[in-house]
């Protein structure tokens, strides 16, 4: 019900809407009328994207809506240095992910003509991409869990759920149409520039990563899942 949305968190998107000029809502909206303009509210009853957008304990209703992160010793993945549980709606398990992935991922600082440069291992435009896609289009009917794994020579990340047919892992590589999954969550991840609905996300993942000299993403189906 009502109770369980987190009027802070409604504020922020519909800032963060505005301010990316994809939505306008009247000043001063209440909670209910919010929701209802963004059709999660229906017959009085909260649908199950206004308790992954704006839920205040978004886990107690879906438990599997998670991110695990973890960062390896080595590259095979046997032991871990440090590993977490993320909790939160779709927005704060982003920041938290890409926080993580921040704190375990060298960063190094140049000057060039008096002006500094900020350079990380990897391209984190890339990173948000790849977390953006795997919450807009991870099966949330899915058990699992999304799995952020850092290693001394890569990042993985992996939600559950293959992709939609037509799509294969080659097609993200070139051209391609979006199909997404959880059309409905992801027409309101749209308003907050998450995705866009044009199939280039991927496409300029590969892009970052060629312009900083890296190999290109690997994409492949992987136990139920895409894995990039």
């Amino acid at each position: 019900s009502l109770k369980d949305i987190d009027s802070a968190k409604v504020s922020w998107f519909l800032d963060k809407g505005k301010e990316e000029k994809r939505l306008v809502v009247p000043a001063k909206t209440t909670v209910k009328d919010a929701l209802l303009r963004l059709n999660l509210l229906r017959s009085g009853k909260l649908i199950n994207a206004a308790i992954l957008l704006f839920g205040k304990e978004p886990q107690r209703f879906f438990v599997q809506a998670k991110i695990r992160v973890a960062r390896f010793k080595g590259t095979e993945g046997h032991d871990y240095l440090d590993m977490k549980v993320l909790e939160g709606t779709i927005p704060e398990l982003r920041e938290k992910a890409l926080a993580f992935a921040a704190e375990h991922t060298r960063h190094a600082v140049f000057f060039d003509a008096n002006q500094r440069y900020d350079k990380w291992e990897y391209p984190f435009r890339a990173l948000e991409e790849v977390l953006n896609n795997a919450l807009a289009h991870r099966d949330y009917r899915s058990n699992s869990d999304i799995h952020l794994s850092i290693y001394d020579d890569r990042i993985e990340v992996w939600n559950p759920g293959e992709l939609p047919k037509p799509l294969t892992p080659a097609m993200l590589k070139r051209k391609h149409l979006s199909i997404p999954r959880n059309r409905f969550l992801a027409e309101r991840l749209f308003y907050i520039k998450y995705i866009e609905h044009w199939g280039r996300g991927t496409n300029r993942v590969v892009e970052d990563m060629r312009e900083e000299k890296l190999p290109d993403p690997v994409f492949e189906e992987l136990s139920g899942g895409l894995n990039v």
